[in-house]
């Protein structure tokens, strides 16, 4: 079994960027953590096995001579990691929904036991991490589609309380200034521009 848990972090620097719209976000159940694990972390698990490892740690060790040998013969053309396929479907399958939490979202294998010992390797086999994200690169990794997912659930959050949501990027301080402006002047139909800056905890 292996699960990976994500949890709220700088939840006052989102709340402070949306101007006081996102203080009503007590639950990230309905529409935050959803977005995470459909738009980021399946996503990017994708191609973590079409890739054979992309993360932190690069492409997963090759497996042994022996161990290829072996498995070509039960399981021909299958990659790395794929075997009879349990793990990766369980970990893709749209009917892993996850374990939320108002404040935590919990996401892994817990059908397939030996995911564990991939994860983090053995005396007789090298970790090839299936979770590995990115710690540096800014870029296209899972922290920045973990972001951009969050700003795609609050903004679901949002029309869900019955406001407009408009596009276009802004500052942080900007779209605070804008929020508050706006939330002062206007009651429910109001008008929010900009991203969120987020940070998750991994």
């Amino acid at each position: 079994m292996i699960i990976f848990r994500f949890s709220v972090a700088n939840a006052e620097q989102i709340r402070f960027a949306f101007g006081g719209l996102a203080s009503a976000v007590r639950d990230w159940r309905p529409h935050i953590w959803p977005a995470v694990r459909d738009h980021a972390v399946r996503p990017w698990l994708e191609e973590q096995f079409a890739k054979e490892g992309h993360g932190e740690h690069g492409a997963w060790p090759p497996l042994s001579e022996k161990y290829a040998a072996q498995k070509e013969r039960k399981y021909p053309g299958k990659p790395i990691l794929e075997a009879s396929g349990r793990m990766k479907d369980e970990l893709l399958s749209k009917d892993n929904k996850g374990e939320m939490t108002p404040q935590t979202f919990s996401y892994g294998s817990q059908e397939v036991g030996y995911s564990i010992w991939h994860q983090t390797g053995t005396k007789k086999m090298p970790a090839r991490r299936i979770f590995d994200p990115e710690i540096e690169d800014e870029r296209g990794t899972m922290k920045q589609m973990i972001r951009s997912a969050v700003a795609f659930g609050l903004t679901n959050h949002a029309r869900a309380l019955g406001f407009a949501v408009m596009g276009g990027e802004v500052s942080a301080a900007d779209a605070a200034r804008i929020g508050r402006g706006i939330l002062a002047r206007a009651g429910m139909q109001s008008f929010i521009g900009g991203r969120v800056p987020v940070s998750e905890g991994m």
